[in-house]
């Protein structure tokens, strides 16, 4: 595909060009898991729907959130991610979690602020929003084993994988 799109540049003042026929066809388009996108794939989707020199307007979204990528075996590329977000006209964030309890949420947040030199993330590339539940009041499933609420997340530090099974 990328070599039929790159081909199809050459010749986009076509109207049967392969850039053409895709332009027509979608106006709007939404790519999701765009964390796991390979710097290929982008090429695809940028030169056909955010060329400068285009004549119509296209919606592109680009859904995806970079400490989610887990397929650099696949070529997922996060430079790429980062290329392509600083191209892009606007960021929305999603900040309210509809499907975890407010302590699991709650839990994530006090392990993905960074505090004093500690980030998780390793980079400035990489920030962490504090997420919200929506609705605190609301009582969503926690974690129960034999009638007893248990935290949310636990963290051990073991030196050895033996303490694993001991703790």
């Amino acid at each position: 595909l990328h070599c039929a799109v790159s081909r199809s540049a050459e010749e986009e003042d076509k109207e049967d060009s392969l850039h053409k026929i895709l332009q027509r066809r979608y106006s709007a388009i939404f790519i999701d898991e765009f964390q796991d996108t390979d710097k290929l794939q982008y090429e695809i989707f940028s030169s056909v729907f955010q060329r400068s020199d285009s004549k119509q307007d296209h919606i592109v979204f680009y859904i995806g959130d970079p400490k989610q990528s887990i397929y650099a075996f696949r070529k997922a590329d996060l430079n790429t991610y980062f290329s392509a977000r600083e191209q892009v006209d606007h960021l929305y964030r999603m900040n309210k979690n509809y499907r975890s309890s407010n302590q699991y949420i709650q839990a994530m947040n006090t392990f993905f602020i960074p505090s004093g030199d500690n980030d998780v993330f390793l980079t400035d590339q990489i920030s962490y929003y504090p997420i919200e539940a929506p609705d605190t009041r609301q009582k969503t499933g926690g974690l129960v084993y034999e009638g007893i609420d248990l935290a949310p997340l636990r963290i051990m530090w073991c030196q050895q994988k033996e303490a694993i099974f001991q703790s």
